[in-house]
């Protein structure tokens, strides 16, 4: 009995340290993917990160769980074509629009990826000597057999040239680069890094964590003393915010409907500190 339990021991063991090398793995294999070389801003999204919370709040099988509310249509499983990574990187450029965001995705296979986009999302596809192209509204993908690069913008703005540099492997941030280094430091569920900021959000249940720092910033001033109220137990929600940001951060005047206001009038009432709580119960239906 005494060497059975030692087995068994060792074999368990043997799988935790298989399935913690494979997840190390992934999240290092994760940041081979393209991005470009004048990233402004990088939203890390931790893919890991989510399912295991999502195992640990719903056990393994939680995809049933979370739909238990809602009646599941059986069918074939939808293939994309893609192989979702361990961490998946949105990105600004420094020389586009700050609403403009990029995505490269690994293609696992081409033809799917493509069956898919014309399926699903009526995209029409133009194939190019190099890769296939469409665009829908504020997407506009392009694509070969290795990567799909996306952009969504807000505005009309010319993002093939960003796309491009994508596929090809021109203009590329270094893996060695700082914002890369800062990336491989968190393990968050979401991760945001600027040259001068970081910051961070987790989910805990139904709690939100947000730890943020800003480095050199001359448009928001952190005090020296830093005060937080103490939130009562009881509330389903609390946000405290203790900086105070400058003027140039807000348009002159805001209007909403009949009502307008201008910034300068609030602001000079603003000591630097502001926070809200939400107390009771609520009920989703």
């Amino acid at each position: 009995m005494k060497k059975i339990l030692i087995r068994a021991a060792a074999i368990i063991t043997l799988l935790l340290l298989f399935l913690y090398a494979f997840l190390e793995f992934r999240q290092f294999r994760s940041y081979n993917i393209p991005i470009h070389a004048n990233a402004g801003m990088i939203i890390k999204l931790n893919a890991d990160a989510f399912i295991r919370t999502m195992i640990w709040d719903n056990g393994f099988n939680f995809t049933s769980r979370i739909n238990r509310t809602g009646k599941k249509e059986k069918g074939k499983p939808i293939k994309t074509g893609l192989q979702i990574p361990a961490n998946i990187f949105l990105h600004s450029v420094s020389s586009k629009n700050a609403g403009t965001f990029f995505c490269t995705l690994k293609i696992k296979n081409a033809d799917a990826f493509k069956f898919y986009l014309e399926t699903n999302y009526q995209i029409q596809l133009e194939q190019t000597e190099n890769y296939f192209s469409g665009k829908k509204d504020n997407l506009t993908i392009l694509f070969n057999k290795n990567y799909a690069a996306i952009a969504y913008s807000k505005i009309n703005e010319n993002v093939n040239d960003v796309l491009e540099d994508l596929l090809s492997g021109n203009n590329l941030l270094p893996i060695n680069d700082l914002l890369i280094k800062k990336l491989k430091k968190k393990r968050n569920h979401i991760t945001f890094v600027t040259k001068d900021a970081l910051a961070t959000f987790d989910f805990e249940g139904r709690k939100l964590f947000l730890n943020a720092v800003i480095r050199n910033s001359t448009e928001l001033l952190v005090p020296e003393t830093r005060k937080k109220r103490v939130f009562s137990s009881d509330a389903c929600g609390s946000f405290y915010f203790n900086a105070k940001p400058s003027s140039s951060l807000f348009k002159p005047s805001y209007h909403f409907r009949k009502f307008s206001f201008e910034s300068d009038s609030i602001l000079k009432y603003w000591n630097g500190y502001a926070d809200m709580e939400l107390l009771g119960s609520v009920t989703q239906q």
